[in-house]
């Protein structure tokens, strides 16, 4: 995720959404990473990027520097455009993978600005169901098949989903915080137990669903191990 400086706008009217949209293809073509799912919203902008033979953070400079070149000309002023650097996460599994396309997609009606995540012009959702906008620019296979359908052609599963209600917010640190904490103490009960290692990872994913990288460091187990525990 990227936010505007002081958590400005940033975009200020449809012609930067558009113009954001052509800076990530032209970048997704540069960088070849895939993109199942984003969200432009008036003052921040959640991607769903699968890096490929480019790393995130050069992916985020490049596109990062091109918009604000862009909206510093177009508005006649200087300094950074964006707060900081981006936030992000690792994606580790299909479930949090699908859970994080349909938080990206449900920030609209999160906010207030539509009542369904397919009256909202300006994010991937209406490249899965079809309306209007068919682009090369979403990634929709990765989803799709974890669905059996195709695009334009989508299940109701499909729509139900990605509608369903989801309390997590998958950027809040404080709250990552809270669920490293309460890992840590549902850890520390397992520990003693008289039970292989992988069901103590397991019962410790089923309670909290933290990711690898997260049981990794609640665990002190490294992630790669955790990765084959839970297989």
């Amino acid at each position: 995720m990227v936010r505007g400086i002081n958590k400005n706008d940033l975009f200020l009217e449809d012609e930067d959404k558009e113009y954001f949209l052509q800076v990530l293809a032209d970048k997704k073509e540069q960088c070849n990473f895939l993109l199942p799912a984003y969200c432009l919203m008036d003052n921040h902008v959640h991607m769903l990027i699968k890096e490929q033979t480019i790393g995130l953070p050069d992916i985020m400079k490049r596109v990062n520097v091109s918009y604000a070149g862009y909206f510093n000309r177009k508005y006649d002023r200087v300094g950074p455009l964006f707060q900081g650097r981006y936030k992000s996460e690792d994606v580790e599994d299909e479930q949090y993978f699908l859970a994080v396309a349909r938080y990206i997609h449900q920030n609209p009606m999160k906010a207030g600005m539509v009542s369904a995540p397919e009256a909202y012009k300006w994010s991937s959702y209406r490249d899965y169901i079809n309306i209007e906008r068919q682009n090369k620019l979403v990634d929709t296979e990765s989803i799709l098949e974890l669905f059996s359908c195709k695009r334009g052609n989508v299940s109701k599963e499909f729509k139900n989903f990605m509608v369903q209600e989801d309390q997590r917010d998958f950027l809040d640190v404080k709250k990552k915080n809270d669920f490293l904490r309460v890992g840590k103490d549902i850890w520390i009960h397992l520990m003693p137990l008289d039970m292989p290692e992988e069901d103590k990872v397991r019962l410790l994913k089923e309670e909290t669903n933290l990711s690898a990288r997260e049981l990794s460091v609640v665990t002190g187990i490294g992630r790669t191990k955790i990765l084959y525990l839970l297989k």
